[in-house]
């Protein structure tokens, strides 16, 4: 897997400032909601940075890193809310236009440059048209469009979820970008233990992950795992407990971060993975090659992202009480999306690439592509019914 030097740097240049606008012009017709101008309020404008950084945010996740960056650009655009807000939550406007600006301006740089990234490590590892399969699986994933562009962490942590999958796969993968991605991921893995409490998880995932891949030098693991972990844990332990409770099932929370059609095309893969693994034991005619096996590391990365998000939800499930006071969120596990976005996509081009006959790889693709694109046209469709005006 090599770089492709033949695409013109500006289409990753307009892809991103198509991003970017769309983004923005999502965050101006979006009104802002109670939780926004909350935590504005609570966790930003009421405390200084040194509190934020100790951890005296009165929220379920104290970790301050978004926090500090909202207090950062609003003390650059010198942006204050109402006064007469700080005193009655019923004054709160949620149609002002500065706001849903102002506030969301980390936000939408974020989740644009997570699906930006997840386009352009497919354009030049892979393909132009994997990577424009992953950039329709990613404008059909509802919490990006849902949930992307709101002032509260969730598209800091996709995107930090976002960098530290694909520094993994480059990690494993080797080359010349090997070594700049062991770099990148203990500054991804402290910055998630700085963003949300709940990153601790996939820290511990990845982690694990390179151990298991033969990567055993114990003095990584002190920044990789150990440190982020403190982290995370001291702000846990910091954090303010509220009696949360689920109010879906299981497979609700992991379908609405991985959508039903890519759980069929994990399917589909594990299936031509099995025939492969079969037709070599059996020694038959191979209609399936080798390549299939470079879907391996995002198949742990899949499942082990899945087992985390089932473990949250065993820990909510126990801790709960007879009653739910705070409702579970599905955007508590959004750090699927990301993980679901690359792991599919990754499985989808491993699988048309080891099929021998070109037939068999045009049917696997058209049936794909009949899976992922209904759900984009479904998804979209319906976010264009709730922003009837976003294009005009």
């Amino acid at each position: 897997m090599t770089q492709n030097p033949n695409l013109p740097k500006v289409l990753f240049v307009l892809v991103f400032a198509v991003l970017l606008l769309l983004g923005f012009r999502l965050a101006s017709q979006k009104s802002v909601w109670n939780d926004e101008i909350y935590s504005q309020i609570a966790s930003v404008e009421n405390l200084s940075y040194g509190q934020i950084l100790l951890g005296e945010v009165n929220e379920g996740n104290a970790a301050p890193l978004f926090y500090l960056t909202q207090k950062f650009i609003c003390d650059v655009m010198q942006y204050r809310v109402p006064l007469e807000w700080r005193v009655k939550a019923k004054l709160w406007d949620f149609n002002r236009f500065e706001d849903r600006i102002v506030l969301r301006i980390v936000p939408v740089l974020c989740i644009s440059l997570a699906i930006w990234l997840i386009f352009s490590y497919f354009a030049n590892f892979y393909s132009l048209p994997t990577a424009l399969f992953s950039f329709i699986l990613s404008v059909s994933t509802a919490m990006f469009l849902e949930h992307g562009v709101e002032a509260r962490p969730y598209a800091l942590w996709i995107l930090l979820t976002t960098i530290q999958v694909l520094s993994f796969l480059i990690v494993v993968k080797g080359g010349p970008a090997q070594e700049r991605s062991w770099v990148t991921l203990p500054v991804i893995h402290f910055l998630l233990a700085f963003t949300v409490m709940l990153s601790l998880p996939q820290i511990a995932l990845v982690s694990s992950l390179l151990w298991i891949y033969g990567f055993r030098e114990k003095r990584r693991y002190v920044f990789l795992l150990l440190l982020p972990v403190l982290i995370a844990m001291t702000y846990y332990v910091i954090a303010p407990k509220y009696p949360f409770g689920l109010v879906f099932t299981f497979d609700q929370y992991l379908r609405a971060n991985i959508s039903r059609d890519r759980f069929y095309i994990f399917w589909l893969f594990i299936l031509v993975l099995g025939c492969y693994w079969g037709q070599q034991k059996l020694k038959m005619r191979s209609l399936i090659n080798s390549e299939v096996l470079k879907g391996l590391p995002a198949l742990g990365l899949f499942c082990g992202a899945i087992g985390c998000a089932v473990s949250l939800l065993l820990l909510f499930k126990i801790k709960e009480g007879p009653v739910v006071q705070f409702p579970v969120s599905e955007k508590y596990f959004i750090f699927l999306a990301p993980v679901g976005i690359i792991a599919v996509t990754i499985f989808a081009d491993a699988v048309i690439r080891s099929l021998r006959p070109r037939w068999m790889q045009w049917i696997f693709a058209v049936g794909v592509l009949g899976l992922a694109v209904p759900r984009m046209i479904k998804v979209v469709g319906q976010f264009l019914k709730q922003y009837p005006n976003l294009f005009s």
